[in-house]
């Protein structure tokens, strides 16, 4: 109605597309924004309201050049720094899954970086940048071998710089991480030993909600249950133990996830099948569209 009454009205025309992008009409979002880019050029909050559009879209390098646009007018803008990690993570699972490895590993690798750069910044993005970096690890931890080994190596360390004290209580007494060296090649064992140590550092930083706690016990939970295959024999029931307690406190903070429940289920499998047919069938209750059960 506003439009109506004024077509040049610039803050309607952007404010249009936002509730266009919000209620999940994304090509109208696009065509507002786009005319609210043209009556005002220089207007970064329309730049980046078109990159989170783009983003949900899945159109995920057009965003990450859209951020990184905005970021060049905002460089000091750590919020806008977080959205191209949350974008470069997401075009690394995408180019994982299309088959373009080498890809992955330097985006995996971009978004710990970026996320870092984030920490340095402020402390305000503190438990969402490690959850990316955490992420972004899960993922290198999957390759068996780097194409840029010395871009990993040098990213691994710097996230292990970047961790403050030792490891907690929950895994002190089976889990170290081994040093990351110059002389040693660097392998996705070594990357998932720095995600358990990320994902238990995310869990020491605490003043979060129960939906990003809920959330930081299940990712280490499913670090310790990826690391407890690759791990010594002695360190396996340990570890297993362990990541099946972090689901526990997972399922306290949020009953009604269903991945939680799904991978719980995969984690009692072999063991306890009984447990696992009541774990699927309790994620098939929650969304019964899943397809990964």
């Amino acid at each position: 109605m506003a439009l109506r009454a004024n077509k040049e009205d610039q803050l309607c025309w952007l404010r249009l597309g936002e509730a266009y992008s919000k209620g999940g009409r994304h090509a109208a979002a696009l065509k507002a924004l786009a005319h609210a880019q043209q009556l005002k050029p220089d207007d970064w909050m329309c730049m980046y309201l078109i990159g989170e559009v783009q983003k949900h879209t899945g159109v995920l390098s057009e965003a990450l050049n859209t951020f990184k646009s905005v970021l060049n007018r905002r460089p000091d803008d750590v919020g806008i720094l977080m959205s191209i990690a949350h974008t470069e993570l997401a075009l690394a699972r995408q180019e994982w899954s299309g088959g373009f490895f080498a890809r992955a590993e330097q985006t995996f690798s971009s978004a710990i970086a970026t996320s870092l750069s984030t920490i340095q910044a402020t402390s305000g993005y503190g438990g969402v940048a490690w959850k990316v970096i955490a992420d972004a690890l899960l993922g290198l931890s999957k390759a068996t071998m780097f194409v840029d080994e010395d871009v990993v190596r040098g990213i691994l360390m710097e996230t292990t710089s970047a961790i403050e004290g030792p490891v907690s209580k929950h895994i002190a007494n089976f889990f170290v991480c081994r040093p990351i060296q110059q002389d040693i090649p660097v392998t996705g064992s070594h990357a998932l030993e720095v995600a358990v140590s990320v994902c238990d550092y995310r869990i020491t930083l605490g003043s979060m909600d129960d939906m990003a706690m809920g959330s930081a016990f299940f990712d280490l939970g499913l670090a310790l249950y990826m690391w407890s295959k690759e791990g010594k024999k002695v360190q396996r029931e340990p570890a297993l133990g362990v990541a099946i307690s972090m689901l526990a406190e997972a399922f306290r903070k949020e009953p009604g996830n269903p991945i939680h429940w799904t991978t719980l289920a995969v984690m009692y499998f072999v063991d306890k099948p009984k447990a696992s047919q009541h774990a699927y069938i309790r994620a098939l209750e929650l969304d019964p569209k899943a397809s990964w059960c």
